[in-house]
């Protein structure tokens, strides 16, 4: 008899282990789904207030999009805390290799900490590109920026070309930044 209670306490500790792992993968396949998608959403604003906007750079210096009229832009929101803003950095940094000396200019904005706090992650993670500032998520903000990382690319003229949220795929990014030399 307490052989059978004791295989009946396992079945059911495996029915809740089936269960609760079950949930889990569907909160990964829900967030994934969540961080991921958006592509090829495009804000509302005006392209040029898009592009209109100046933050401190680590490097003390005040940037924005503007600043590389001419150039294709691409524009970084991200967050020290945030993992899928780490791929999307990983992804990125190869491409800006590549790209660079085409004449496609990266910026990266930090959103909503502490100038320290990004330093100290800069520190251990150097950017090849300007890290800007935005502290008080003001200008995040003004753009409706609701999830890390967004990435905003501006053609050399100064129109806006992509704007949406998640992590971005090399291959796609590549095309998107020749799609921008047109525009």
């Amino acid at each position: 008899m307490k052989d059978a209670y004791f295989s009946n306490r396992q079945r059911g500790a495996s029915r809740v282990s089936l269960v609760v792992g079950g949930a889990a993968v569907v909160l990964v396949v829900v967030v994934a789904a969540w961080v991921f998608g958006g592509r090829g959403t495009v804000h509302q604003g005006h392209p040029s207030v898009l592009a209109d906007f100046k933050l401190p750079s680590l490097g003390g210096k005040s940037v924005g999009p503007e600043d590389f009229r001419g150039k294709v832009v691409l524009v970084d929101f991200w967050a020290t805390w945030c993992g899928p803003c780490r791929l999307q950095g990983e992804i990125l940094e190869p491409l800006y290799k590549k790209v660079h000396a085409d004449g496609v200019q990266f910026l990266a904005v930090d959103s909503g900490e502490r100038p320290e706090v990004v330093r100290r992650f800069v520190d251990q993670r150097p950017f090849l590109y300007p890290v800007l500032l935005d502290s008080d998520s003001k200008v995040s903000d003004r753009l409706q920026i609701d999830a890390f990382p967004t990435l905003m690319i501006f053609g050399k003229s100064g129109s806006l070309v992509y704007f949406a949220p998640g992590v971005v795929d090399g291959p796609t990014l590549e095309k998107l930044l020749r799609r921008a030399e047109h525009a």
